[in-house]
């Protein structure tokens, strides 16, 4: 994949050059970003014989993630030639976004080429179902909190689904052009990590392997999402080496009443290493054992009031540990929003999220749960 990912490179190179000495396209260079930064307080109990905390911080990417990046295309012989590099950081204190780890460009690394026949792209990409980038293509689709504020501020679908939806190393996609309103997709990582499994051989069982089909329909107010995703588990990682593949079926989409649009969505996973991070209040585990199964379902809804736009929702998950069913975790999450804007780059927001779980250990039983409360300010460029 490595070789395959540098002969594109120098692909791209090579054709770049040519154009610019010829008269087929000029290049077109585009600098952004995104800056959020606001308040957090959150109260949490953990039900656990332990004192409830309070805590009152400052948080970055709480509504969007705090990014820069750059893109750039060129037209040639009638096809679409360009790239995507993005940086994740942290407003607070000018650090890497924990979510990409000690890389330049965590959140997007990505080359590509369109025309006719669709498109198709190659480097760190999105997973299908993530809600950010270039090829995260559920989470606006099926909620309204799309991926959810900030990973974890505000309750968006992950907070209720199994899948751990994010980016993968090394990835292929490809997305057709649209007929009728529907647009397929295909994706493939050889290696979804290479930080975290710097050992693991690229398309070997030492390395997780990531494979994702979807397909989005639209028609008229009818937008609809739906995917099945695989993971392969390393044999070599401790958490996974006993693990059979995990799958993850989502489907769900939205529909606009003018001015309101309702959301709804479920998704149904097995085989999962844990329940989506940073989500879990206390872990679904036994010993070392986190592998999950179970199902989650998602409602929602976005509209216009008091001059700005109101998000709200609600969700429910039934998981259980692979191994052992009576290991559960049941949960129930509600979030509310409302965002201002001040012009076409900048808004002002504020939200509430709770979260309450009912954890199941077998002759244990334990209800943590989560009220957070978050205010800020997101401008972009």
């Amino acid at each position: 994949m490595k070789k395959g990912l540098n002969t594109i490179f120098k692909a791209t190179a090579i054709a770049s050059m040519l154009a610019a000495g010829s008269s087929l396209a000029a290049p077109n260079t585009t600098i952004y970003g995104v800056l959020d930064t606001g308040l957090v307080y959150t109260h949490l109990n953990l039900d656990n014989g332990t004192d409830s905390t309070d805590t009152l911080s400052m948080g970055s990417g709480i509504s969007k993630g705090s990014r820069w990046g750059l893109k750039g295309s060129e037209d040639i012989n009638g096809a679409k030639v360009g790239f995507v590099l993005e940086s994740g950081f942290d407003t607070d204190n000018g650090a890497y976004a924990s979510a990409v780890g000690n890389r330049l460009f965590g959140r997007e690394a990505s080359v590509y080429a369109s025309g006719r026949y669709g498109e198709i792209a190659a480097g760190r990409l999105q997973n299908l179902t993530a809600g950010f980038g270039s090829w995260g293509i559920a989470a606006k689709i099926i909620s309204p909190f799309a991926h959810g504020w900030g990973g974890g501020y505000l309750g968006g679908y992950k907070t209720v689904f199994g899948f751990n939806s994010g980016r993968t190393d090394n990835a292929l996609a490809y997305k057709t052009p649209t007929f009728g309103g529907a647009t397929l997709y295909a994706a493939y990582s050889g290696k979804t990590d290479d930080l975290k499994n710097a050992s693991g051989v690229e398309n070997k069982s030492s390395s997780d392997r990531y494979g994702g089909l979807a397909a989005t329909w639209k028609h008229s107010a009818l937008t609809l999402f739906g995917s099945a995703e695989w993971i392969a588990w390393s044999n070599t990682a401790a958490a996974t080496r006993k693990a059979d593949d995990g799958y993850a079926f989502t489907l769900g989409g939205n529909y606009k009443f003018a001015p309101v649009m309702v959301f709804l969505a479920g998704q149904y996973f097995d085989n999962m290493n844990g329940l989506p991070t940073p989500y879990e209040l206390t872990r679904l585990k036994k010993g070392t054992d986190a592998i999950t199964k179970g199902w989650g379902v998602l409602a929602g809804a976005m509209f216009p009031a008091l001059a700005g736009t109101f998000k709200a929702s609600l969700g429910y998950r039934d998981a259980e540990l692979v191994n052992d069913s009576d290991y559960e975790a049941k949960r129930i999450s509600a979030s509310l929003a409302y965002q201002y804007n001040l012009s076409k780059r900048t808004y002002l927001y504020a939200g509430a999220s709770y979260i309450r779980d009912k954890m199941d250990f077998g002759r244990s039983e334990t209800k943590p749960s989560e009220f957070s409360l978050v205010s800020g300010l997101c401008t972009s460029f």
